[in-house]
């Protein structure tokens, strides 16, 4: 799969957007939940950056929930449900961004290399692109299999 390399550039006009989106409406800082791992990054880039942002560790403290990446919406679903009034942001959401809607490259982020990435949330990224169920079952399934093909 051909891959995209995100610069750090990239991340920084998306916290110039967070920073224009929010500020005028603001009365204190935001205060930002990054979801782990990618997400996590994102947070800490963007509370570094701008000057009206805070990081929490407790998502019921989150006004703003980052994530690297919104694919299928199954992520943002999991954390919105732990927290329905914060705002949700993606770096890359290619449900709302029209640049990557249709785009199937492998996105390597700039503070990942191509060795870190959890086994399980590749198998996800596999059964999105060829658009299958992404449930645990389907996942164990695909496991099975590979172990089938690989033994």
């Amino acid at each position: 799969m051909e891959k995209f390399y995100l610069t750090w550039n990239e991340v920084y006009d998306w916290c110039d957007k967070i920073e224009i989106f929010y500020q005028p409406t603001m009365r204190e800082p935001l205060k930002v939940y990054g979801i782990p791992r990618g997400g996590l990054c994102l947070a800490g880039v963007l509370c570094d950056y701008t000057p009206f942002c805070d990081l929490v560790v407790d998502i019921e403290e989150a006004t703003l929930i980052v994530d690297d990446i919104l694919d299928s919406g199954r992520t943002k679903k999991k954390y919105q449900k732990l927290n329905k009034e914060a705002a949700f942001e993606a770096l890359v959401d290619k449900k709302k961004n029209k640049k990557w809607k249709d785009d199937k490259r492998w996105i390597i982020f700039p503070w990942e290399n191509d060795k870190t990435d959890d086994f399980d949330d590749n198998l996800v990224r596999v059964l999105e692109y060829f658009g299958k169920n992404t449930s645990k079952k389907s996942i164990m399934l695909l496991k099975l299999k590979l172990q089938e093909v690989l033994a």
